[in-house]
């Protein structure tokens, strides 16, 4: 799945329109196309805003002759800019009606511009709602997990450690690191061109069985729906015995927890 089919399935669960352009405010602003000013009072003139966010947006379509006749506060409005309200206006947009949202489209044209030079691209999209996902609830988090899948999503909010820091008291289920091994082990088995990828590709030290005893099981060969354990006996377990496979969910917790995070160094350092 590519970056924007992601990003219109996480507006889609954000509840954010879809079928809208995502505006870049202040450059609509900076280009006089948009004014973010002290809201109206309701008779007139203007007030002094009684909450953050709380301002007016007006168009180029609001200052028409036929406009202001309606609406004289406006030109008095517009010499009162809110700056501080610019991000909230950003990510207020989508709860914008179809007048406003088509108004800033017909200041656009009057001024000349281009709609697509004022449509936040997709890497602005990303980070946006990035930030936006620092201020919502935790479960909304956890929806995006069980629809992108974990390994999507920890690309998408640029690593795991990002990620467990917005995902609350979520725990990981068994399912979620297998499937999420078993993405990675196909990335990276299509990067080298194998049917799997081992440890030493990986630069990693193997992963042990358990403490050796008479003999040494570790895991050195990662395949997407299994891993192989080679085992070791002899003087200083240095005799190869031969070796056997086993499916990601027949490990033990303590052995899938530890292929889960050599499995997120991995995709850390094969991006």
């Amino acid at each position: 799945m590519n970056l924007q089919e992601n990003i219109h399935r996480i507006k889609e669960m954000m509840g954010i329109d879809n079928t809208r352009h995502t505006f870049d405010i202040q450059k609509l602003v900076d280009d006089n196309i948009i004014f973010v000013t002290k809201p109206g009072d309701g008779q007139g003139g203007i007030a002094e805003p009684n909450w953050d966010g709380d301002c007016s947006v007006i168009t180029l379509d609001n200052l028409t002759d036929e406009e202001i006749e309606l609406n004289p506060w406006r030109l008095k409005a517009i010499k009162h800019p809110l700056p501080n309200c610019i991000p909230f206006v950003q990510d207020g947009q989508s709860e914008w009606s179809d007048e406003k949202y088509h108004q800033v489209i017909s200041s656009i044209k009057r001024a000349g511009g281009d709609i697509k030079d004022y449509i936040m691209n997709l890497q602005e999209q990303t980070n946006r709602i990035k930030q936006m996902m620092g201020v919502i609830n935790e479960n909304k988090v956890v929806d995006i997990i069980q629809e992108m899948g974990l390994y999507d999503a920890i690309r998408y909010f640029g690593g795991y450690d990002n990620l467990t820091k917005i995902m609350g008291d979520y725990v990981l289920s068994n399912d979620d690191m297998i499937w999420f091994i078993m993405d990675v082990v196909k990335h990276l088995s299509d990067k080298y061109n194998d049917d799997g990828v081992s440890v030493w590709d990986l630069d990693m030290t193997p992963i042990r069985l358990g403490e050796p005893d008479e003999e040494l099981q570790q895991i050195e060969w990662f395949n997407p729906d299994f891993v192989t354990i080679d085992v070791y006996d002899g003087k200083d377990y240095s005799r190869h015995k031969g070796s056997f496979t086993e499916r990601y969910e027949d490990l033990d917790d303590n052995t899938l927890d530890e292929v889960f995070l050599c499995m997120v160094d991995a995709l850390e350092n094969n991006k």
